[in-house]
């Protein structure tokens, strides 16, 4: 996180506010949290500078400042996210409004739709990842030889990449976001599409959760109740759902990957992947890398050590 983090989130409130996004008494509230914030970390400056606290308290203090501040900025993201679908809801309420007539229908039709997209499943596993050493290693011992990267292209974008894991995973769809559309950059035509998915207790108790998606990021909100009406902890949600950025060079799969749906159960192969991602001429590189593990955090949505999965596909299913 950059070091005027305190101010990007303060503007990054304020942005809001103007347009609408959230209410000017929830941007009272977030700017008030982001001030405390602000007075803990001159406080904590203020004791280092003195020697009241060595380096270790120091550095291990500003990062839960800073993981807060990244905390406040995605309830900003959260509640933006929410006013959209707020939007958009009463825009389909409008639309439902002029189709009365063949109202019937369409509930015949949108309630297993509804019931589809917020159900809950229980037993899913948990993903298979086998690192790239070892099968390496394995197709040695073999007298073998494996692919071990790809560079992929398309229209107006370029992607070299470096496999790091092999990758199979299954899960219920509780997210998904598009950015390959009008006006979209290199980076964004290379991954076109993200797919949130969880598993184990996160799919059971899905119906629990208050999932959202937006700025790359998978957001998980729920009440506190939800630790005493049901056997799971915020270790387990952490750890059993994952935002997933999504690299594609087939068309045949292209089409299916844009078919995924919000209550899908599918499953992906492929691989966890870095890859370095410019246009289609190689200029403005920009070089990203997969978390290789489920229970990691970041404070930005694509830094050196994100903690989304960045998966290339090689196959996509559904389960059900």
């Amino acid at each position: 996180m950059r070091q005027n983090y305190f101010e990007d989130c303060l503007k990054k409130i304020e942005y809001s506010r103007q347009d609408g996004k959230i209410t000017s008494a929830q941007a009272k509230e977030l700017q008030l949290d982001v001030m405390n914030k602000t007075e803990q970390k001159r406080k904590l400056d203020q004791d280092f500078a003195l020697g009241k606290i060595d380096a270790k308290l120091y550095n291990e203090w500003d990062a839960n400042i800073r993981r807060d501040v990244s905390g406040i900025s995605d309830r900003v993201d959260f509640l933006g996210e929410l006013h959209r679908k707020e939007e958009r809801k009463k825009k389909s309420l409008a639309v439902i409004g002029v189709a009365a007539a063949i109202g019937g229908v369409c509930a015949f039709f949108a309630v297993p739709q509804y019931l589809h997209a917020h159900r809950t499943i229980a037993g899913i596993p948990e993903p298979i990842q086998i690192n790239i050493d070892v099968m390496v290693s394995e197709a040695e011992k073999k007298g073998e030889k494996i692919e071990i990267g790809k560079t992929i292209s398309g229209d107006g974008y370029r992607a070299e990449m470096n496999y790091l894991a092999s990758y199979d995973i299954k899960g219920l769809v509780v997210e998904v976001d598009d950015y390959d559309g009008n006006g979209a950059q290199a980076f964004d035509k290379a991954i076109p599409r993200d797919i949130s998915l969880a598993w184990g207790k996160s799919a059971e108790f899905s119906n629990a959760i208050k999932w959202s998606h937006g700025n790359r990021k998978l957001k998980r909100e729920y009440d506190g109740s939800i630790f005493q009406k049901y056997p799971i902890t915020r270790e387990d949600i952490a750890s059993t759902s994952s935002n997933n950025h999504i690299l594609v060079d087939d068309d045949r799969l292209y089409r299916k990957l844009k078919r995924v749906r919000i209550g899908d159960y599918i499953e992906m192969k492929g691989y966890l992947v870095e890859a370095v991602i410019s246009d289609d001429l190689g200029r403005n590189p920009y070089k990203v890398s997969s978390s290789l593990v489920r229970n990691d955090y970041s404070t930005s949505v694509f830094d050196t050590r994100t903690s989304c999965e960045i998966m290339y596909i090689t196959d996509l299913e559904w389960l059900d």
